[in-house]
């Protein structure tokens, strides 16, 4: 994605809104702090924003029946891809956003059947831009993963969620 703000301004005088509007922002407490954030950004380009924290269950209820303007989901993958998210929200905010299920489908089955970085980097990036363009849904963060595991620990084997089974972990001397 790209950060421009020039280009979000020139936007914005072209909108139907010139002037700005006032928008709620719903968000469970996890995403409060994204959403402070979202807030400051979108300030730079007239829009106010008031953040409305809910607990999970309202949140979702009021995501199902669209009643927000702007909506942080923080219910996706953490992942060792940006697919895994990308077919998280596919999963989950396409409802959200009555977004036709067909909507970056075939990319998606394509990115998954592929392992070459090539191509699977154009597909997201294809799917991410439909996300943008049809639904107004924006992924913030792909988390990576690292581990450190020094050469005396045995079985440390991670999944690529952030998960690995202590029972497994041994120490050598």
């Amino acid at each position: 994605f790209r950060y421009d703000l020039d280009a979000a301004k020139a936007s914005m005088a072209a909108s139907s809104i010139p002037g700005g509007a006032s928008l709620e922002l719903l968000t469970d407490a996890g995403g409060a702090t994204m959403g402070q954030v979202i807030a400051a950004q979108l300030a730079e380009i007239g829009l106010d924003v008031t953040i409305t924290v809910v607990d999970n269950g309202t949140l979702f209820a009021r995501a199902a029946s669209g009643d927000f303007d702007l909506e942080i989901n923080g219910n996706v993958a953490t992942s060792p891809t940006a697919l895994d998210p990308i077919v998280a929200t596919q999963v989950i905010d396409w409802y959200f956003t009555g977004m036709s299920a067909d909507l970056a489908a075939d990319d998606i089955a394509a990115a998954l059947a592929t392992t070459d970085d090539a191509p699977r980097t154009e597909l997201v990036s294809s799917i991410q831009d439909q996300l943008v363009l049809e639904a107004g849904n924006i992924g913030l963060v792909t988390v990576d993963s690292i581990y450190a595991v020094k050469p005396n620990i045995v079985g440390f084997s991670p999944f690529p969620y952030l998960r690995w089974y202590p029972q497994n972990v041994s120490v050598t001397s």
